[in-house]
């Protein structure tokens, strides 16, 4: 089980997909606007562990924060 806090399960679910072997699976927990017990989103891969391995570091690496910049002027 892999919680995101930044991207998107969907997006990350459909690279996932081409992480899998044959025999793997990924199911998607999307969060619900309206369930306060939902407010974030899961991915569930089942697959071999050599493969769980690569999809960990890919989840790890696409799951930052996104940058932000701050700009200040003074006229």
């Amino acid at each position: 089980m892999f919680p995101l806090d930044y991207a998107s399960a969907e997006d990350v679910a459909a690279v996932i997909e081409g992480f899998l072997s044959p025999v793997g699976k990924v199911f998607v927990n999307p969060s619900s606007p309206t369930d306060n017990r939902r407010t974030r989103e899961f991915i569930v891969v089942e697959d071999l562990s050599q493969y769980l391995v690569r999809i960990d570091q890919y989840v790890l690496q696409v799951d930052q924060p996104p940058r932000q910049v701050l700009l200040e002027t003074h006229i």
